[in-house]
């Protein structure tokens, strides 16, 4: 319950940091925004990723000892025990090196695109710095890596009686698909559908740093995966 609560209150601040991002809301139909007054879109908005929040983050605390992951920051802390300094090491080298690594990738990849994408997508409504890092580096890895991938690690454990790499790798390759999945509603709502270049865009955009997020989670821990994710926005935004 103790670490449930902890890691909820983590996932939670970054679900409000959306309110510092009111552009994001301007992708609201019209059909939903003639039914509510304006001030009450954000708190309409927030009522999803609360729940994902709340249900996904259980999950992770009831499966993700069964799949061999670990949380070697904040256990330690919600005991009164000091982490390990080799864990804390390895959090700052792996989590700074691939973030700054999955941000270069995905720059790379969006050099190559931005030919065939339209300015909505590529001028479109950034969410603030802030919603940025917190959104991503707390709620998207509570939801998508510690949430969905435990799970899934703990199915695909069930059904392979196999604690193998290839075990870890679908499950880090499917939870990072669903992550990149999630993404297209909102790419769909700022350009009016989806072109097959779009689709390919924010799939594969997603896709990538999703999978280096998933193989941190699983070698060096949840916190290492959700540096990772902040610095990787850092680059992206630099």
């Amino acid at each position: 319950m103790k670490l449930w609560v902890t890691l909820s209150i983590l996932g939670l601040a970054g679900v409000f940091s959306l309110l510092l991002s009111p552009q994001l809301f301007e992708a609201i139909p019209k059909e939903v925004m003639n039914e509510f007054s304006p001030k009450y879109i954000p708190f309409l908005v927030l009522i999803n990723p609360i729940v994902l929040t709340l249900i996904f983050t259980l999950v992770g605390v009831k499966t993700y000892h069964s799949g061999g992951y670990e949380l070697n920051i904040i256990e330690p802390l919600i005991k009164f025990e000091k982490p390990k300094d080799a864990s804390i090491y390895a959090l700052l080298k792996n989590g700074i090196f691939f973030g700054i690594i999955s941000g270069l990738v995905v720059l790379l990849f969006q050099f190559m695109m931005s030919p065939m994408l339209p300015n909505e997508l590529m001028n479109g409504r950034e969410p603030h710095l802030i919603t940025k890092i917190i959104y991503g580096g707390f709620t998207e890895e509570l939801i998508a890596r510690f949430g969905v991938m435990s799970l899934l690690t703990w199915l695909l454990i069930k059904w392979r009686h196999s604690k193998s790499d290839v075990t870890y790798w679908m499950a880090i390759i499917i939870s990072a698909l669903l992550f990149a999945l999630g993404h297209l509603p909102f790419a769909s709502e700022i350009t009016n559908g989806l072109s097959f270049e779009i689709t390919i865009y924010i799939l594969i955009g997603n896709l990538l740093p999703g999978i280096i997020f998933g193989l941190l989670y699983w070698k060096n821990g949840l916190e290492s995966a959700m540096l990772a994710h902040m610095v990787f926005h850092l680059i992206t935004l630099i």
